[in-house]
Formats: C-alpha cells, sequence, structure tokens
C-alpha cells in the first residue's frame, strides 16, 4: 500500500532487504515516523507495527485517517486549491493551531502535497504532487496490522527506553546524516525532529532489543558507526553493494544479520 504522505527527504529501497532481516510475524516498533512507506509495507508483509511519533501533528493525521478517512478526503476537497502563494504560507505557519483535528489532518496532507520540498511547515507551492489519484491515497486506505502512538516525551531516549517487552525488533528511519554543527537556532516546524547523531548512536549501543537504523548514505555514518559488524550499503534499486560510490543508504543492525 502507498503512503498518502510523501517523503521527498528520503526515498528508501531498503524495504526488500528488511524483509529479509524482520521475519514475518514479528513485532516490529518504529520511530521518528512521518511518512510511513517501510512500516506500512511491513505491516502489509505479516508483521505487527506500531510506529512511534513525538510530534502531535504527525500522530493527528495518521489518527484521523485511520477514524474517519472518508471526512478527511471531503475536507481535503474543500480546502483545495490554495488560491494564492501567500494562502498557503499562512496554513504553513499555522496549521497546528486549527482548532479542528480533521483540518488539522486535511491541511497537514495537502501541505505535504503541495510544498517544494515535502515539508509541512517551509517549502514554497508546487501543486504538481496533488492529483486525483493522491486524494485515493486516503479514500482507499486499510489499516492493516499497523498503528500509531504518541510519545509525550521530546526526547527520543526516553520513548525508546518505554519499548514493550513483546517488542522483536526496533526501526529507525533516521534519514540523513549531519554532524549537528550548526543545528543550533534553527526554526523547525511542529513536524520536525532534530536528530543528534552521536547521542543517538549511544542510545543504541545500550539497546538490548534488536534495532536496525536506516540512513542516507554519508561516510560520517561509517565512521560514526565504525565498531558495528552488520552495516549494509544499498545502491539506487535497493540492492546491496559493497561500492561506496553506488551507495545510497545504508543499514546499520545492532546484531548480526546474516
Amino acid at each position: 500500500m502507498i503512503s498518502p504522505i510523501k517523503d521527498l527527504r528520503h526515498n528508501t529501497k531498503s524495504l526488500s532487504i528488511l524483509k529479509e532481516i524482520i521475519p514475518a510475524g514479528s513485532n516490529v516498533e518504529s520511530f521518528l515516523l512521518f511518512a510511513g512507506d517501510v512500516e506500512i509495507n511491513l505491516a502489509e508483509s505479516e508483521r505487527i507495527v506500531i510506529a512511534h511519533t513525538n510530534r502531535y501533528v504527525i500522530y493527528d493525521f495518521w489518527k484521523t485517517l485511520f477514524d474517519d478517512s472518508r471526512s478527511l478526503a471531503q475536507s481535503i476537497e474543500y480546502l483545495y486549491p490554495f488560491k494564492t502563494e501567500e494562502v498557503f504560507r499562512v496554513f504553513q505557519n499555522n496549521y497546528h493551531k486549527e482548532k479542528s483535528p480533521l483540518m488539522r489532518a486535511a491541511l497537514f496532507f495537502l501541505l505535504n502535497r503541495c510544498s517544494s520540498n515535502g515539508m509541512i511547515s517551509s517549502g514554497v507551492l508546487e501543486q504538481k504532487n496533488y492529483n486525483p489519484l493522491a486524494l485515493n491515497y486516503i479514500r482507499r486506505f486499510k489499516q492493516i496490522n499497523f498503528d500509531v502512538a504518541y510519545d509525550y516525551s521530546l526526547s527520543i531516549e526516553h520513548s525508546l527506553n518505554r519499548t514493550s517487552a513483546q517488542t522483536d525488533f526496533i526501526f529507525l528511519p533516521v534519514g540523513k546524516f549531519s554532524y549537528n554543527l550548526l543545528s543550533e537556532g534553527i526554526n523547525r516546524g511542529p513536524e520536525e525532529t532534530t536528530i543528534v547523531h552521536k547521542k543517538l548512536k549511544n542510545i543504541v549501543d545500550n539497546i538490548s532489543t534488536k534495532t536496525i537504523l536506516n540512513y542516507q548514505y554519508h561516510p560520517g555514518v561509517l565512521k560514526l558507526f565504525k565498531d558495528y559488524e552488520s552495516i549494509t550499503m544499498l545502491d539506487e534499486y535497493g540492492k546491496e553493494t559493497t561500492n561506496k560510490e553506488n551507495a545510497k543508504e545504508i543499514l546499520i543492525a545492532n546484531f548480526r544479520t546474516s
């Protein structure tokens, strides 16, 4: 099943390899939920997936989709199209302040689809990713083996430490790596999460549950996790590669995957 949300930051091709690592019937808890493409498809492939987020606007969208997709689609049709770029910018700045969960969820979807960078609170108006097919992803979405959880703590460490005893795997779709040199003082939207990668690595070091991280390829990731045995590079088609020049993604596990 295709997610209604587009993640233009990290178009992962890791699903096939992840299904080899994570057996059918496994209980998976993922974190950093946004588009949820991998989580949805793992769930459809007979894994039980709970996707966590500590951003209420993301949880808001998914719960509204689960509970009343028909009304959500109607609200989206009511709001579209944005009349001007200025109206679009006003919604970017204020969508999370809407009193109605239905309106918040509808705007979350539309802003994602109509933003040049696929984010909700940033990007310029670019409506090519919105079409009738995109709305069908809302109407036809079926919740299969997939649920979402809202973590009240802003600390991912706190969230990860509260995983269920029945959890077989933790999945972290981290995406882009950075050295966090300029992260202080940057204004971020209510849907965005800042990851301090060294801290995340330290957290994973101390997790006993089998944990898999999915990054875009970056030499800094290889350096940071150099003490891990299970590092798999993937090319643009999601195939394993040993050639760094062809690598587009990296899967890192705190356990032996083969």
